[in-house]
């Protein structure tokens, strides 16, 4: 190699750096409160300490469900403690529910891991595949590892884990997939067999609301809306992206009766001006904006005449077991992935068979909401449904494991 490359080189890695440096500031900068979890460590002595590693803070399924994880776990009597790798609007809140620490690196990693192993830590519970590379250094330092698979195939492609997952499937003690399909789809695409896999769905973890705090909550929300009694309410929620399938919400609401009202929660992204772009938003669509509560959550389930899971992909979706849990029946694509492991045709809700037929999805919409006795057979099952998703018997489930594989 020539000395002309060399620098080269030296210099395109040079500014790499420089370009980390400046987004990890940028990020300090706009998250000043998550500085000092960059350097805190808290080694107090504990037994059979369950770590929790998470790679990412923001507002969405996989870290909500870390989130829960912790807590539940912590109630049911483990010590917990929590590693994220990005700053994050969550990192207080997982500070309000265990220690916390941010780590960005991998050696960083292996440092941070070593001094918690020996403060008595020694479970890991690998939450997503995009942890898969710190797996290998969680075993060097004497770590039983749990790792949990929430991505689908085009995920890992799109987030290309794929390496990740190699390690994930060599390196964990169990891996758990919440859906048999999931397992099959994930093993044959990718030619990997983990040395010891569970199937397990993750269970409902949105926190009950006393009635007082969900009837207000209900009212602010009907408030907004300028709902009438006539009206029937089309829910959506997540971000709002291409991979959630906003556009065609969108685009089913143009179709809809004026009497259905389409309610989209979740994050604005740019995917929501990309389609507004291309039309005004109709007349019978409302975007609610991010809702962060469980009482918010608990009140627009309730509100919901049916939830319209329009997602392109979606590993095992919260929100339908949540929209469930309060009797509200759920439509979805079959091909989208776990949402056709909980709902069954003409049970608990429908399934699209063809992705992406927004007629089709618009049809069974309208044939819930103007049929009351269909409604009201929907929703019971759907009710009788989310009885056997227990979030607690989940993380239960989740620490025996650590025991069994720990003494093998």
């Amino acid at each position: 190699m020539t000395t002309k490359k060399i620098k080269s080189l030296n210099s395109s890695n040079a500014a790499q750096v420089v370009r980390k440096i400046l987004f990890r500031a940028r990020l300090i900068v706009a998250n000043p409160s998550n500085w000092k979890y960059l350097n805190a460590l808290d080694l107090t002595p504990v037994q059979n300490g369950v770590i929790v590693l998470t790679h990412e803070s923001n507002r969405l399924g996989a870290s909500m469900l870390a989130e829960n994880i912790a807590k539940e776990a912590k109630n049911q009597g483990s010590c917990i403690y929590i590693l994220t790798r990005q700053f994050g609007e969550l990192n207080q809140e997982y500070a309000q529910t265990a220690p916390l620490r941010i780590v960005f690196s991998k050696i960083k990693m292996k440092s941070v891991l070593k001094k918690l192993h020996t403060a008595g830590y020694n479970r890991l519970l690998a939450n997503t595949v995009v942890n898969g590379d710190c797996i290998r250094i969680a075993k060097e330092c004497g770590y039983t590892v749990v790792s949990l698979i929430h991505e689908m195939p085009k995920v890992i492609q799109q987030l290309q884990a794929e390496s990740s997952l190699k390690e994930l499937e060599k390196y964990s003690d169990c891996v758990v997939f919440p859906t048999k399909g999931m397992q099959k789809k994930i093993t044959g695409q990718f030619c990997v067999t983990p040395n010891s896999w569970e199937i397990k769905p993750q269970g409902i973890y949105l926190q009950d609301v006393d009635s007082n705090t969900l009837n207000k909550t209900t009212r602010d929300i009907l408030g907004k809306l300028n709902k009438s009694e006539k009206i029937k309410i089309a829910v959506g929620v997540g971000n709002t992206t291409e991979i959630k399938g906003f556009d065609y919400f969108l685009k089913m609401a143009r179709k809809a009766p004026t009497d259905i009202l389409f309610v989209w929660a979740g994050k604005k992204e740019s995917f929501y001006d990309i389609c507004l772009s291309k039309g005004s938003a109709p007349t019978n669509f409302v975007y609610l904006g991010k809702l962060t509560t469980a009482a918010e959550m608990a009140a627009l389930y309730t509100i919901a005449d049916v939830l319209a899971m329009t997602s392109r992909v979606d590993t095992f979706p919260s929100a339908v077991l949540e929209a469930m849990k309060f009797g509200t029946p759920v439509i979805g694509f079959a091909e989208s992935g776990g949402v056709s492991e909980v709902v069954q045709n003409g049970v608990n809700g429908t399934l699209i068979d063809k992705m992406g037929d927004t007629d089709a999805f618009l049809q069974a919409i309208i044939s819930i909401v103007q049929n009351t006795s269909q409604y009201m057979s929907l929703s019971k099952n759907a009710k009788k449904t989310a009885l056997n998703y227990s979030f607690e018997n989940y993380v239960r489930f989740l620490m025996a494991l650590f025991d069994e594989k720990s003494e093998v």
